[in-house]
């Protein structure tokens, strides 16, 4: 009976003390369900059939206040492709069985003064998009979106000036021997009077698997800026990122060990280079003209002591080097894009957008023929179309279309064709 009784007590004080809680608790929802279907023609051989496919994301969000400083924020999501199968093969559509691709998101805490004023601190999962997202970037195209496992610490001084210390956990190997981890750190900083943005990121991988002993995978520094300002109809906005430090040299050779080719760093020297001005009309269907390059370096073969490949760290790929996402990954022999852009409104519902790209190579590329071998720069064209509505109530229709029209040299397959790329999108939010 005292047993009995010592039970009820703490669970009547358990919904008690929840209860307080609870009122002092303010809980909001939020979603998405996101279908695009594309037909796929980025091949540039004529041999490969255009594929066609629809992917779905779906994201739901609990966001629960907490007397009002202490934020609480779980996101599930859902991403799939229509009729996949799971990793044994089975089909997943119109059968019993069961594909469990829910997974969090996001899930994080924010503490919205921490100690004193300014203060603010936040860790858990989150996405982590900063600047333009030329360097770090949430990549809301993706039907799954990046978001990091860390922390960040923000100190905001009147709207003014904010700096926010971060570390980001890339990979825990839980490795029993040594450090095998791959960590983040860096400083981000807003400057507002200046509409200027200064970070500096330090990326530490402790992996040695695969390379000679002692050697980790990397030890790099990066340094940027981003600059943004809007003056009447012109805006525009510029950055910049210097890299430094040191790489593995490449991987052990058990072959032949005597050469020590791979025994070693390598030092890194690469820097990134990103600027766009536009022209905004008013009372006009024509809103907007810009042009813009972006330029990466990329890595000079004669120099064996250096590497110069400028590597585009986190970055929302699709943004910025074309829609069809051919340079999404960076290249050892870096990009140089050329870019305009044009945007009209003809009226409150629709908006139609025409984005072109020259693309180049930084450092020329090895390209072989039949008969010789030359060193090449010449990437190709692409256009892209974009046409988005909200004429349907409570919905964004979003659908696109792009053409790619590449160098022989860089297609590498003999007598290539255009990559092709088409796309319809239902965006619901609620």
């Amino acid at each position: 009976m005292k047993h009995l009784l010592a039970t009820f007590l703490v669970v009547a004080l358990v919904f008690v003390f929840a209860g307080e809680i609870m009122a002092e608790t303010k809980i909001d929802f939020e979603g998405q369900i996101r279908v695009r279907d594309e037909l796929n023609g980025k091949s540039f051989d004529s041999s490969d059939a255009v594929k066609n496919y629809v992917d779905m994301r779906t994201r739901f969000g609990v966001r629960a206040t907490v007397k009002d400083n202490v934020e609480a924020f779980v996101q599930l999501q859902d991403s799939r492709r229509f009729g996949q199968f799971d990793g044994d093969g089975n089909r997943l559509s119109g059968t019993l069985t069961n594909g469990a691709n829910v997974d969090v998101h996001q899930a994080f805490f924010h503490v919205k003064r921490m100690i004193t004023d300014g203060l603010s601190f936040k860790a858990g999962r989150f996405e982590f998009a900063k600047g333009n997202q030329r360097v770090f970037g949430s990549v809301g195209w993706s039907n799954v979106g990046r978001s990091w496992d860390g922390a960040e610490l923000t100190y905001t001084s009147e709207d003014q000036f904010k700096a926010s210390l971060f570390g980001l956990k890339a990979a825990e190997r839980n490795n029993s021997y040594y450090n095998a981890d791959f960590d983040i750190f860096g400083l981000y900083t807003t400057i507002n009077d200046f509409n200027l943005d200064i970070f500096g990121v330090y990326e530490y991988d402790a992996d040695t698997t695969g390379l000679y002993t002692g050697i980790n995978r990397l030890d790099r520094m990066s340094f940027g800026m981003y600059y943004h300002r809007k003056m009447d109809a012109i805006d525009f906005e510029m950055n910049g990122v210097y890299q430094t430090g040191k790489q593995a040299r490449g991987l052990y050779d058990a072959l032949d060990p005597a050469l020590r080719d791979n025994m070693d760093k390598i030092d890194i020297a690469a820097f990134m280079f990103q600027a766009e001005a536009g022209y905004n009309f008013t009372d006009s269907p024509l809103k907007r003209v810009a042009l813009g390059v972006d330029f990466a370096s990329g890595d000079d073969p004669t120099d064996a002591d250096t590497y110069q490949g400028y590597n585009n760290l986190y970055y929302t790929g699709h943004k910025f080097r074309g829609f069809m996402d051919y340079f999404i990954a960076s290249h050892e022999s870096g990009l140089i894009d050329l870019y305009g852009k044009v945007a009209v409104k003809p009226n409150d519902d629709w908006t139609i957008k025409l984005h072109g790209h020259y693309f180049q190579t930084a450092e020329d590329y090895t390209y072989m023929t039949e008969s010789d071998t030359t060193m090449v720069s010449d990437v190709g064209m692409e256009f892209d179309l974009t046409v988005v509505t909200t004429v349907v109530e409570g919905i964004k229709i979003q659908g696109g279309a792009s053409i790619f029209m590449v160098e022989d040299a860089w297609a590498e397959v003999a007598n290539p064709e255009n990559g092709t790329y088409g796309y319809l999108m239902g965006v619901v939010n609620f």
